[in-house]
Protein backbone atom coordinates (compact mmCIF):
# COMPACT_ATOMS: atom_id res chain seq x y z
CA UNK A 1 0.00 0.00 0.00
CA UNK A 2 1.34 3.42 -0.77
CA UNK A 3 1.89 5.70 1.75
CA UNK A 4 -0.62 8.63 2.96
CA UNK A 5 1.93 11.02 4.19
CA UNK A 6 2.21 14.04 1.82
CA UNK A 7 5.00 16.56 1.37
CA UNK A 8 4.91 19.33 2.86
CA UNK A 9 2.99 22.61 1.41
CA UNK A 10 5.70 24.81 -0.82
CA UNK A 11 4.71 28.39 -0.47
CA UNK A 12 3.36 30.01 -3.50
CA UNK A 13 5.10 33.27 -4.11
CA UNK A 14 1.59 34.69 -4.85
CA UNK A 15 -0.46 35.52 -1.95
CA UNK A 16 -4.09 34.22 -1.68
CA UNK A 17 -6.23 37.36 -0.31
CA UNK A 18 -3.97 39.31 -2.08
CA UNK A 19 -4.85 38.19 -5.32
CA UNK A 20 -8.13 37.17 -6.20
CA UNK A 21 -9.29 34.26 -8.58
CA UNK A 22 -9.07 37.04 -11.98
CA UNK A 23 -5.65 38.21 -10.73
CA UNK A 24 -4.19 34.38 -10.48
CA UNK A 25 -6.44 33.33 -13.65
CA UNK A 26 -4.07 36.16 -15.26
CA UNK A 27 -1.04 35.20 -13.55
CA UNK A 28 -0.88 31.61 -14.80
CA UNK A 29 -1.84 33.07 -18.84
CA UNK A 30 1.35 35.07 -18.54
CA UNK A 31 3.56 32.82 -16.96
CA UNK A 32 2.25 29.78 -20.22
CA UNK A 33 4.83 31.33 -22.36
CA UNK A 34 3.53 29.03 -25.26
CA UNK A 35 -0.46 29.18 -24.67
CA UNK A 36 -1.00 25.57 -24.33
CA UNK A 37 -3.09 25.71 -21.21
CA UNK A 38 -0.31 24.29 -18.83
CA UNK A 39 3.23 25.40 -17.19
CA UNK A 40 6.03 23.48 -17.86
CA UNK A 41 8.93 23.13 -15.56
CA UNK A 42 10.41 26.15 -17.36
CA UNK A 43 7.45 28.30 -16.81
CA UNK A 44 7.18 27.76 -13.44
CA UNK A 45 10.76 27.57 -12.61
CA UNK A 46 10.64 31.44 -14.39
CA UNK A 47 8.08 32.37 -11.58
CA UNK A 48 9.68 30.84 -8.63
CA UNK A 49 13.32 32.66 -9.56
CA UNK A 50 11.54 35.34 -10.35
CA UNK A 51 9.54 35.78 -6.77
CA UNK A 52 12.56 34.71 -5.11
CA UNK A 53 14.33 37.72 -5.65
CA UNK A 54 17.69 36.75 -6.55
CA UNK A 55 18.49 34.07 -8.88
CA UNK A 56 20.22 31.99 -6.82
CA UNK A 57 17.57 31.70 -4.22
CA UNK A 58 16.99 28.00 -5.04
CA UNK A 59 18.86 25.14 -6.26
CA UNK A 60 17.80 23.62 -9.40
CA UNK A 61 17.15 20.42 -7.40
CA UNK A 62 15.09 22.69 -4.95
CA UNK A 63 12.94 23.86 -8.00
CA UNK A 64 12.29 20.18 -9.57
CA UNK A 65 10.95 19.50 -5.75
CA UNK A 66 8.81 22.40 -5.80
CA UNK A 67 7.47 21.32 -9.50
CA UNK A 68 6.93 17.95 -8.43
CA UNK A 69 4.63 19.21 -5.68
CA UNK A 70 2.88 20.85 -7.77
CA UNK A 71 1.82 18.76 -10.43
CA UNK A 72 -0.43 16.49 -8.41
CA UNK A 73 -0.88 14.31 -11.36
CA UNK A 74 2.64 14.11 -11.86
CA UNK A 75 2.27 14.44 -15.98
CA UNK A 76 4.98 16.75 -16.00
CA UNK A 77 2.64 19.84 -16.44
CA UNK A 78 0.78 22.12 -14.23
CA UNK A 79 -2.83 22.34 -15.23
CA UNK A 80 -4.37 25.88 -13.68
CA UNK A 81 -6.17 23.49 -11.14
CA UNK A 82 -3.10 22.71 -9.65
CA UNK A 83 -1.82 26.23 -9.71
CA UNK A 84 -4.67 27.41 -7.85
CA UNK A 85 -4.75 24.65 -5.42
CA UNK A 86 -0.77 25.82 -4.98
CA UNK A 87 -1.42 29.30 -4.93
CA UNK A 88 -3.87 28.98 -1.70
CA UNK A 89 -1.72 26.56 -0.02
CA UNK A 90 -3.69 23.22 -0.74
CA UNK A 91 -1.42 20.22 0.53
CA UNK A 92 0.98 18.97 -2.09
CA UNK A 93 1.65 15.58 -2.96
CA UNK A 94 4.54 13.14 -1.95
CA UNK A 95 7.33 12.28 -3.70
CA UNK A 96 7.48 9.34 -6.04
CA UNK A 97 11.33 8.64 -5.13
CA UNK A 98 13.56 11.45 -3.22
CA UNK A 99 16.14 10.32 -5.55
CA UNK A 100 14.69 11.14 -8.69
CA UNK A 101 14.78 15.07 -7.57
CA UNK A 102 18.38 14.91 -7.76
CA UNK A 103 18.67 12.84 -10.75
CA UNK A 104 16.48 15.48 -12.36
CA UNK A 105 18.76 18.26 -11.40
CA UNK A 106 21.79 16.91 -12.55
CA UNK A 107 20.05 16.11 -16.13
CA UNK A 108 18.68 19.24 -16.95
CA UNK A 109 16.59 20.16 -19.56
CA UNK A 110 16.19 16.45 -21.24
CA UNK A 111 15.01 14.73 -18.06
CA UNK A 112 18.18 12.29 -19.15
CA UNK A 113 21.60 11.68 -17.63
CA UNK A 114 24.64 12.16 -20.14
CA UNK A 115 27.51 9.45 -19.21
CA UNK A 116 29.08 12.99 -18.10
CA UNK A 117 25.91 14.05 -15.62
CA UNK A 118 26.01 10.82 -14.10
CA UNK A 119 29.33 10.63 -13.23
CA UNK A 120 29.40 14.53 -12.19
CA UNK A 121 26.27 12.58 -9.66
CA UNK A 122 28.05 9.55 -8.58
CA UNK A 123 30.73 12.28 -7.31
CA UNK A 124 28.59 14.90 -5.71
CA UNK A 125 26.75 12.16 -3.97
CA UNK A 126 30.21 10.34 -2.88
CA UNK A 127 29.57 7.58 -4.28
CA UNK A 128 32.63 7.06 -5.64
CA UNK A 129 35.54 5.65 -3.99
CA UNK A 130 38.35 2.96 -4.30
CA UNK A 131 35.77 0.14 -4.33
CA UNK A 132 33.67 2.27 -6.98
CA UNK A 133 35.89 4.45 -9.26
CA UNK A 134 34.91 6.39 -12.19
CA UNK A 135 36.09 3.49 -14.59
CA UNK A 136 33.50 1.06 -12.92
CA UNK A 137 30.79 3.99 -12.63
CA UNK A 138 31.30 4.77 -17.02
CA UNK A 139 30.56 0.48 -17.27
CA UNK A 140 27.10 0.47 -14.43
CA UNK A 141 26.34 3.95 -16.88
CA UNK A 142 26.43 1.66 -20.31
CA UNK A 143 25.26 -1.33 -18.82
CA UNK A 144 22.04 0.45 -17.36
CA UNK A 145 21.51 2.31 -20.33
CA UNK A 146 18.48 1.31 -23.14
CA UNK A 147 19.55 -0.46 -25.96
CA UNK A 148 21.05 2.29 -28.78
CA UNK A 149 20.98 5.07 -26.47
CA UNK A 150 23.89 6.92 -24.53
CA UNK A 151 21.84 8.40 -21.93
CA UNK A 152 19.69 7.12 -18.79
CA UNK A 153 16.05 7.94 -18.18
CA UNK A 154 14.79 7.84 -14.25
CA UNK A 155 13.80 3.82 -14.95
CA UNK A 156 18.01 3.31 -16.42
CA UNK A 157 19.01 4.95 -13.25
CA UNK A 158 17.14 2.73 -10.96
CA UNK A 159 18.82 -0.08 -12.98
CA UNK A 160 22.56 1.94 -12.64
CA UNK A 161 21.33 2.45 -8.18
CA UNK A 162 20.89 -1.29 -7.85
CA UNK A 163 24.47 -2.14 -9.97
CA UNK A 164 25.98 0.18 -7.64
CA UNK A 165 24.60 -1.25 -5.19
CA UNK A 166 25.99 -4.56 -6.01
CA UNK A 167 29.27 -3.33 -6.72
CA UNK A 168 29.98 -1.95 -3.39
CA UNK A 169 28.51 -4.75 -1.42
CA UNK A 170 25.90 -2.46 0.10
CA UNK A 171 22.26 -2.07 0.49
CA UNK A 172 20.28 -0.32 -2.43
CA UNK A 173 18.86 1.78 0.19
CA UNK A 174 22.07 3.21 1.16
CA UNK A 175 22.81 4.64 -2.82
CA UNK A 176 19.04 5.90 -2.91
CA UNK A 177 20.00 7.88 0.65
CA UNK A 178 23.32 9.19 -0.52
CA UNK A 179 21.88 10.35 -4.13
CA UNK A 180 18.78 12.03 -2.07
CA UNK A 181 21.03 13.78 0.45
CA UNK A 182 23.10 15.20 -2.74
CA UNK A 183 22.11 18.63 -3.19
CA UNK A 184 22.88 18.43 -6.95
CA UNK A 185 24.37 21.59 -9.10
CA UNK A 186 23.24 24.74 -8.05
CA UNK A 187 22.44 25.53 -11.68
CA UNK A 188 22.47 23.19 -14.41
CA UNK A 189 25.11 24.23 -17.51
CA UNK A 190 21.44 24.06 -19.45
CA UNK A 191 19.89 26.70 -17.65
CA UNK A 192 22.84 29.20 -17.80
CA UNK A 193 22.06 32.30 -19.40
Amino acid sequence: PKSSKRAPAVPSPLRPGVYGPDEIKEAFQRLDSNQDGFLDFNELRSLLLRGSGTSNSFSDKQLRIIFRCVDRDNDSRVEFDEFVDWVYGKDAKSHKEKWEDTFLAFAGRDDRLSEAEFLQLMEASRLLDDAFDEEQASRVFSASCKQGEECLDPSGCSKAIARIAKRKGVKKALVIKRIAECEGPLRHSDYLD
